[in-house]
């Protein structure tokens, strides 16, 4: 994923039949996922190496691992890059309020913000800031502020605790999902969540 994201961030310009918005959104969508994919593997491997082009095959693959507190930041400006992008394309909440929208599965700027944020908490804290620099959790905490603006300028709010469990029960999306998949609308008559 991370290669099909890198080779789509440097082709864009071969896209002939797109305009430039939707261009914008693709390029943000890739930076997006390259940005979660490394964040991902960071976080069950620690120390990988940030791979930001398309290898060839005849490049050598034994690439330097960075710290895990560069792994996190450099997630955290790829995560800028893609909110950019997703500002440019007008898709900073892709379903506009509409809570059967189909595309809720494409990242959009409010989780690009997000994800930002929570990458610079991950770098932050004492694990991955071993030298213990206040900076990075200004920085952290500034990140996760323009997160939670952004988002609630788009209209994203907390459910109310007695309809909390439709973010995973009941419900196709909420609006409370930032970046979601959704498996089925499955429903239950018994059991421990119900009421």
């Amino acid at each position: 994923v991370i290669r099909v994201a890198n080779k789509c961030i440097e082709n864009i310009d071969m896209l002939q039949d797109a305009t430039q918005q939707e261009k914008d959104d693709i390029v943000g969508q890739a930076y997006f996922i390259r940005a979660w994919a490394h964040m991902t593997l960071c976080n069950y491997f620690g120390r990988i190496p940030y791979v930001d082009h398309a290898l060839s095959a005849d490049e050598n693959s034994d690439l330097f691992q960075e710290s895990t507190f560069e792994i996190y930041k450099k997630v955290a400006d790829d995560a800028q890059k893609a909110y950019e992008y997703f500002m440019f394309a007008g898709k900073l909440r892709r379903d506009n309020g509409n809570l059967n929208d189909t595309y809720q599965n494409r990242p959009n700027g409010v989780a690009a913000k997000a994800l930002k944020g929570r990458a610079l908490l991950y770098a932050a804290s004492a694990l991955n800031n071993r030298s213990g620099d206040q900076q990075i959790w200004i920085e952290a905490a500034k990140a996760n502020s323009e997160a939670l603006d952004i988002a609630l300028q788009n209209n994203y709010a907390l459910l109310d605790f007695s309809v909390w469990k439709t973010n995973w029960l009941g419900a196709k999306y909420t609006n409370e999902q930032l970046w979601a998949w959704n498996l089925s609308t499955a429903s239950i008559s018994n059991g421990p969540y119900v009421n």
